[in-house]
């Protein structure tokens, strides 16, 4: 097995998480900083910082990998993942990632434990790299604070966080506390 395909224990606040090419798809991947955070979850990443994986135990994971690397080094390092978990005795019930990242992954997962998968959910999350201010309206534009959460609270109704349909104080409670969720397409394998 090459070096870039043998998957590392990372710290939490590790500069792996701050530095490119993970960065060049950090708002996709923005709840991967707060699971790496956590003491308790497992956090791995590739040789050359091109696969990041995380995952609190319990929940489903979330599968970074650089989308510069061609099909095949892709593959190797999602089969070296596979691996890992497996050396480590720990079994997945899902992953978060890039449909086409997670299927791949799902099939090979499922298919050496005897296991079947189904795709769950597809979200797309978008950066603004710029913000340009709407012409003709009045008022003017500011950060977010804190004693806004009433107002985005209920400008949020209706939406979901964390797949969980909510209530305006949950949602209130959210926006305070700055939770919010994105992601791709999750695969959980059946059994």
């Amino acid at each position: 097995m090459k070096r870039n395909e043998i998957l590392y224990d990372f710290e939490p606040g590790d500069s792996v998480l701050n530095q490119a090419p993970f960065t060049d798809d950090e708002a996709r991947y923005d709840l991967v900083h707060g699971i790496a955070s956590d003491p308790s979850s497992l956090r791995l990443k590739a040789g050359d910082h091109r696969l990041l994986f995380v995952r609190t135990p319990g929940r489903n994971g979330w599968l970074w990998i650089d989308s510069s690397l061609n099909q095949k080094e892709r593959e190797r390092r999602m089969l070296a993942l596979m691996q890992e978990t497996d050396r480590r005795g720990i079994r997945l019930g899902g992953v978060h990632g890039k449909p086409e990242t997670v299927v791949f992954f799902a099939e090979h997962y499922a298919q050496s434990h005897g296991l079947d998968y189904r795709s769950n959910m597809e979200l797309e999350s978008y950066v603004c790299r710029e913000v340009r201010p709407p012409s003709g309206v009045e008022g003017n534009t500011r950060i977010v604070l804190p004693d806004d959460a009433d107002v985005v609270g209920r400008g949020s109704r209706g939406a979901g966080f964390f797949g969980q349909s909510v209530l305006l104080g949950s949602e209130r409670r959210a926006c305070r506390d700055g939770q919010h969720g994105s992601g791709f397409s999750e695969i959980s394998p059946n059994q």
